[in-house]
Order: structure tokens, then sequence, then C-alpha cells
């Protein structure tokens, strides 16, 4: 009877799928329709939704965030990340077979039918929860070397060479030598580049269930460009503290720079950035300076000329990307297809056993 029913809604979706009735369908298996109708209707249902088609800036955005996490979720976490992936998918799974059991009060139900409306489902449930930032990954960022050594120094360890793809954690200090430069991409899809001499320490690193995300980074000396995805929900923020001043923003580009005695210069190349020190704050906008001394309040934003190495910054950040395309793309089709032979054994079990079971 599972069998038979599996068959008859596997061709009644065929034939819906060129057009034909449903009721001319189902007109020609009149002992069935009771249990396959309403099947039938629920697969259609999640066939016919819309697809959504994002703006550019979501594109953008949602990348970043992919790669941030396709990098996290290399190496040796992978199988880990593949059973996170799976779980869903198994639970969901089996709520579909006990919802059609309920429905149609037979336990054999075909495995090419779970398969089919389980792909719908999945389909019209889209892919969002996973390209957001989610709590596993919230508590740390990507390091990438573009050029020369990095020194990397994890909280209560020795000072460390790092490497392309480390994950970097809360208390990390990162220091590039005087001829190289780095790039952190964070869990949201912000990322820093680090100029050469420059020292920073990541402070906090932090998302919750109202996808509010907060990054703060202390940056002791040296220079950084900030290229800070927008953050819609107003309690999130970026954040870089100097001996001398605190920069905070919610979505924009910028410089930080800071020479040995601790003086600060922040300019704006994309956004508006809040400055803070000793009690009073200035707003720069794009094209504007500001420039706060040690004990001294930040000066008022003066305009200046946008810096000559803005576009090198641009490539830099999108070299990185490019040169891990590739890695990451093998990765995830690697992980396409461990999930793809998961779900094929999983089938090929659930079908002996209702096989064995119709022997019964």
């Amino acid at each position: 009877m599972g069998s038979k029913s599996a068959k008859i809604l596997d061709e009644c979706l065929a034939r819906t799928g060129k057009g034909e009735s449903i009721d001319a369908c189902l007109s020609d298996y009149t002992d069935a329709r009771e249990q396959i109708e309403p099947l039938l209707r629920t697969a259609i249902s999640f066939s016919s939704i819309p697809e959504a088609a994002p703006s550019d800036s979501y594109k953008i955005t949602t990348k970043r965030r992919l790669m941030a996490r396709l990098q996290q979720e290399t190496g040796p976490a992978k199988i880990a990340t593949l059973n996170e992936y799976m779980s869903p998918l198994d639970n969901l799974t089996a709520a579909i077979q006990r919802l059609w059991q309920t429905i149609t009060g037979a336990r054999k139900i075909a495995i090419p039918v779970t398969l089919s409306l389980l792909l719908a489902i999945v389909a019209g449930f889209g892919i969002s929860s996973f390209m957001s930032p989610s709590h596993a990954l919230a508590d740390g960022c990507t390091l990438s070397i573009i050029s020369g050594t990095v020194d990397i120094q994890a909280p209560a360890t020795d000072s460390q060479p790092g490497f392309s793809g480390m994950t970097l954690e809360v208390g990390t200090r990162i220091q590039t030598g005087q001829d190289a430069t780095a790039l952190l991409t964070f869990f949201d899809g912000s990322t820093l580049k680090l100029e050469p001499g420059t020292d920073i320490e990541i402070q906090q690193l932090e998302t919750n269930d109202e996808q509010s995300v907060t990054i703060v980074l202390k940056q002791l000396v040296g220079r950084t460009w900030s290229h800070v995805v927008k953050m819609a929900d107003k309690g999130s923020r970026y954040e870089i503290e100097t001996p001398s001043a605190v920069a905070l923003v919610r979505g924009t580009q910028f410089f930080v720079d800071v020479d040995g005695e601790g003086n600060t210069r922040e300019q704006t190349t994309e956004g508006l950035v809040s400055v803070f020190a000793q009690g009073e704050e200035v707003s720069v906008p794009v094209g504007y300076v500001t420039i706060v001394e040690s004990g001294v309040a930040p000066s008022e934003p003066t305009i200046a000329p946008a810096p000559e190495d803005e576009e090198d910054m641009v490539k830099d950040e999108e070299k990185v990307l490019e040169d891990d395309a590739e890695d990451e793309e093998k990765a995830l089709e690697d992980a396409a297809k461990d999930e793809e032979k998961a779900l094929e054994d999983a089938a090929k079990d659930e079908e002996k056993a209702l096989e064995d079971a119709a022997k019964d």
C-alpha cells in the first residue's frame, strides 16, 4: 500500500508539473485519492513559493559572511560542522514522516517521496539560517596574511607566528612586522586590515538572539583600515579603542593611525564615525579627519584629501577573498558530497527497512 501510494504521488507530481490539474490526475486513482490528495497539495504549495530577489548589498554582505564562516568551518572542524548542518535536516525528515503517517495512516512511505517533499520544503525554507552570524561562530575571527610575518599571542600563551586561516579568539594580540600586512575577517563579514608595525588586541566579539553584533578592538600602535558591514540592529557596534580615543561605528569605512606616543588620527572614507575622548564626542563624516592627542579632547573635524592608498586597501581585501575562494569552494563541495552521501546511505537503509517491514 505504501509503495503504491508513493508511486501514485510521484506520478501526480510529474503530471501536475506539466500543467495537468490535481482533480484530473486524481480521477485516475479514486481509491487512493483520500490518502494522496493532502500530500500532493502540500508538495505543490511548497513548489509555488516565489523566489526572493536579493539586493546587491545583501549579496555582498552574504558573501562576506559566508567566506568568514567557511574559513572557520574547514579543517578539523569540518565533521562537526557537517553534523551541525545535518541535524536540522534529520529532524525535519523525521517530522515530515510523522506528519505523513498521521495523514495517511500508513507506516510504509517510500523514500523517494520523502526526499522529494523534503527538498521542496528545504527550498522553500531557504538558507538564511546558514548566512547569519551564529553563537558558535561569534567567538573568533579569521586571520589572512597578505605579506610578511605576523605574530599571534593568544591569552595566557607565548607569541607564535601566525598563518592564513588561523582562527583568533577574544584576548588575542596581533602584531604585524615592519614588512607585514594582514586582514582580519569577523563573523559578520566586517574586515580590518593591519598595516606594517601595527599592534592590536581583540577585546570583545559577541552576537545574540536579536542579531545584535559587538566587535571591540584595542589598537595600541600602527595603522588600520576598517570595512564594517552595515549593522541593522541598533544595539550593534564596532569599536576601536586607542590609548587616547575611542572610534565607534555601525557600518562604514575608516582609517585609524596611532603613533608611538598614543596620539590618534581618524579619517572617515565612508559613512560616519563617532570619536570619543576626555568625555567629549565629535562626529567625523566622509572626507574629514580628527586628531586626538593623549589627554586632550578630539579636534574639530577638518577636510582631508582621500588617502592615497585607499584603493590599494580595497584591492588587498578583494585579493584575499579571491585567493581564498578556490579553497573555500572546494571545502564546500567536499562538504556537499559528504552530506549527499550521508543522505543516500540513510535513504538506502530506510528503503531496506521498509522493504523488510513490507515482507513481514
